[in-house]
């Protein structure tokens, strides 16, 4: 449909839904990602294209394999805490931030990641700097709420994301 409307520009931000706590619902990680890798390079939107998961085994598979493409490191409280799920915690591939440092940022950073998409409500100005001082860009998820959405661009995020992009052009405006 893109191709179609002539649109050059548009990009695509896809997420592997793939949990390690049901194995069982979608092909093993490696195989869904390889088959994630040929359909977006079947369309030629590689370039175009930035994969997201909470589960950074995906990931891994998609930046060795196709580092065209963006990959996007997500996290909630409910992935980073091992404790819920026995150490390490399966979501993170083997980057446990207690392994690295005892930060996110330094997870992400170990795992080879530039982009990390904090829960809304995890993310600070320190680990803000901290990501950054790594060359890691920071885009919070999903934001809806107008303060929260001011309280991110005041802490100055890369982006944003969200289901409302008219309250963030609303306040990017205001600015």
């Amino acid at each position: 449909l893109v191709k179609k409307s002539g649109n050059a520009k548009v990009g695509f931000d896809c997420e592997t839904k793939v949990s390690p706590l049901e194995p069982g619902a979608t092909r093993p990680p490696e195989e869904f990602a390889r088959r994630v890798i040929a359909e977006i390079r079947k369309h030629g939107m590689a370039e175009r294209t930035m994969v997201q998961s909470f589960d950074w085994s995906t990931l891994q598979v998609i930046q060795k394999e196709a580092p065209e493409i963006r990959t996007m490191y997500l996290t909630s409280p409910r992935t980073l805490k091992p404790e819920a799920f026995g150490r390490p915690s399966p979501w993170l591939a083997g980057f446990a931030p207690e392994d690295h440092g005892g930060t996110v940022p330094r997870a992400v950073k170990a795992a080879g990641g530039k982009i990390w998409a904090p829960n809304q409500t995890y993310l600070t100005p320190e680990l803000l700097a901290e990501a950054r001082s790594y060359g890691i860009a920071v885009i919070p998820w999903t934001v809806n709420d107008p303060a929260m959405i001011a309280k991110l661009l005041d802490m100055g995020v890369d982006g944003i994301i969200t289901d409302r992009p008219d309250l963030v052009k609303e306040a990017l405006a205001k600015r």
